[in-house]
């Protein structure tokens, strides 16, 4: 019997309405399903809505950041394998979706970069799922250079598992749904909710969301943010 296959849209930015949205079609994933994360347009996600960011105050910031956090943890505990197929931009926020996933497939003209420390605070969010398949110096760097890593670069890193020729996409995502469909959905969850690893995952997360609330709180952060938007 062939599994059901649900594609997930991934909105071009992030704010606190589509990260519920993503969340609950997440949470409506089934075992022994497989899900793929797929751009809606030419990026597959470019991060935070900096509008957003800038714009809260403290109880509502704090809410979306604890969203986009749960949802990090919603995808990384899914009971099915998750794809995330990688066309165009993955930058902040977006980096974080596609590092959560099972199986990182790039196009080669995608690109990955980690840009908050041009605003003044750092990935500390996107850092808690990162780490899980990247050297923590690798990351690091990642998020000091401010600039963005080609495909290739980031598969040489691990960010990416495979990386495949534009023209190959197509073919090549649908055979990684045939080989990561024959785990059965009992192994699936176990291999994915293994405890020792979970624990290490929520401290991240929410030393992440604090870390990441007291900077944008900073009167020097709001201020760049502000002038990123009236650009």
């Amino acid at each position: 019997m062939s599994k059901v296959i649900t594609y997930i849209n991934i909105p071009s930015s992030l704010d606190t309405e589509n990260i519920e949205q993503l969340t609950t079609s997440v949470a409506n994933l089934q075992p022994g399903s497989l899900g793929v994360l797929r751009g809606s347009g030419e990026a597959f996600c470019l991060g935070m809505n900096l509008t957003m960011a800038h714009g809260l105050d403290e109880e509502r910031l704090r809410a979306g950041l604890q969203a986009y956090a749960d949802l990090l943890l919603a995808l990384r505990t899914a009971p099915c394998v998750l794809i995330a197929a990688v066309e165009g931009g993955a930058f902040g926020g977006g980096v974080g979706l596609a590092a959560a996933c099972d199986l990182v497939l790039a196009s080669d003209s995608a690109r990955f970069g980690l840009p908050e420390a041009l605003y003044g605070f750092y990935p500390a969010i996107v850092f808690a799922v990162l780490n899980e398949r990247v050297a923590h110096q690798k990351a690091r760097l990642l998020a000091l250079l401010c600039e963005s890593l080609s495909a290739n670069e980031a598969h040489d890193v691990g960010l990416v598992d495979v990386l495949i020729e534009a023209g190959y996409f197509e073919i090549s995502l649908q055979r990684q749904i045939r080989r990561l469909s024959r785990a059965d959905a009992a192994g699936v969850l176990g291999i994915k909710c293994h405890a020792a690893h979970l624990g290490n995952l929520h401290a991240a997360l929410s030393h992440g969301v604090e870390a990441t609330l007291a900077s944008l709180l900073t009167p020097d952060v709001r201020e760049r943010l502000a002038r990123e938007v009236a650009a």
